[in-house]
C-alpha cells in the first residue's frame, strides 16, 4: 500500500471508475470527493482529508455537452468545481495536480497539426471553461499535468463521433462524413488513459513543474480508411455519403509521449478495433 493518498474527482464517472478500479489493483490510497457543486464540499471534504496526506489530485469531474443541456451550466458548474478544488489544494497543500482538461481547447485554430504548445483559440463553453481553469490551476505553486484528452472509448462510453457511426452502421442507415482523407487520431483507449495517469504519477519528480500532454491515439490514419474498416468490422451495409465542409480536421502530436510513458499507447485502427470488440 502506497503510505500517501491520491484524492479523485469524478469517481463515479465512465472515465472515473474505471481509474479507480486501475489503481487500486496498483494498491494505492484513494481518497474521493462528493458534492463537489454543493456549498457544503470544502467542510466534507476536510473530514475525508484529516486521516490522509493528499500527494496528488486528480481531477477529472465537470460537465460536457453531453451530460448537460444548457451552455450556461456548463460554464458555471465547471469554474465552480474548480474554484472550489483551488481552494482544497491551497488548504491541504497538495504538491502534484493532474487536471482533466481536453482538445476542444483548440476548437478555432486554423492549424492542421497542433501540438502542446498550439495556441488556444476555445469556441464551445466547454473549451472556453476547461482553458480558464488551466490557467487557474497554472497559477499555483505545485506540480500541474494538464491533460488534454480526445475522446476516450470503453465499453461503458456512450457517446462521440465513433459512437454515432457505429450506432448508424448498426442499423444500416446513411454515413455523412466530411473530410474523408484527413488523417485522424481524435480518440485514446479507457486503458491506455490509466496507464499513462499511473505513469505520470510514477514519475512525479521528473516531470518539469507544468507539463501540457496531447493525448491521442498513434498511428492515425485516413477517415475514409476508418470508415472502411468499421464497415468491414460490422458487417454493415451503411451508404457512405461524402459532405463539402469547410472545417479543418485536426491532427494531434505529442512527439515526446515515448520519453514520458513506459507502454505505447495503441494505434487508431487498433484502439476502434478494441472498442467496438467491448460494445
Amino acid at each position: 500500500m502506497n503510505s500517501k493518498s491520491i484524492l479523485i474527482t469524478g469517481s463515479t464517472g465512465i472515465i472515473g471508475k474505471s481509474l479507480v478500479l486501475f489503481l487500486k489493483k496498483k494498491k494505492f490510497n484513494l481518497v474521493f470527493s462528493k458534492g463537489s457543486k454543493s456549498k457544503d464540499f470544502l467542510k466534507n471534504l476536510k473530514k475525508d482529508l484529516k486521516s490522509n496526506s493528499i500527494d496528488c489530485l486528480i481531477h477529472l469531474a465537470g460537465k460536457d455537452d453531453y451530460n448537460s443541456n444548457s451552455p450556461q451550466e456548463i460554464k458555471k458548474i465547471n469554474l465552480k468545481i474548480d474554484k472550489q478544488l483551488i481552494k482544497v489544494v491551497k488548504k491541504f497543500n497538495i504538491p502534484f495536480v493532474i487536471f482533466s482538461s481536453t482538445n476542444r481547447v483548440y476548437e478555432g485554430s486554423k492549424k492542421k497539426k497542433i501540438i502542446n504548445n498550439s495556441l488556444t483559440i476555445p469556441i464551445s463553453p466547454y473549451g472556453k471553461s476547461k482553458i480558464k481553469s488551466e490557467k487557474a490551476f497554472s497559477k499555483l505553486n505545485l506540480k500541474l499535468v494538464i491533460l488534454r484528452l480526445p475522446s476516450v472509448l470503453s465499453k461503458h462510453s456512450k457517446k462521440g463521433l465513433i459512437y454515432f457511426i457505429y450506432k448508424k452502421m448498426i442499423k444500416n442507415k446513411e454515413v455523412k462524413i466530411f473530410n474523408p482523407n484527413s488523417l485522424f487520431n481524435n480518440v485514446i483507449l479507457q486503458n491506455d488513459l490509466n496507464k499513462a495517469i499511473f505513469n505520470l504519477i510514477k514519475q512525479k519528480q521528473n516531470l518539469p513543474r507544468k507539463k501540457i500532454i496531447n493525448l491521442a491515439a498513434l498511428k492515425p490514419i485516413k477517415f475514409i480508411h476508418l470508415i472502411k474498416f468499421m464497415l468491414r468490422k460490422i458487417k454493415s451495409n451503411s451508404l457512405i455519403t461524402v459532405c463539402k465542409n469547410n472545417k479543418i480536421s485536426k491532427l494531434y502530436l505529442n512527439k515526446d509521449s515515448r520519453n514520458l510513458f513506459d507502454f505505447k499507447i495503441k494505434s487508431v485502427k487498433n484502439s476502434i478495433n478494441s472498442y467496438l470488440n467491448d460494445l
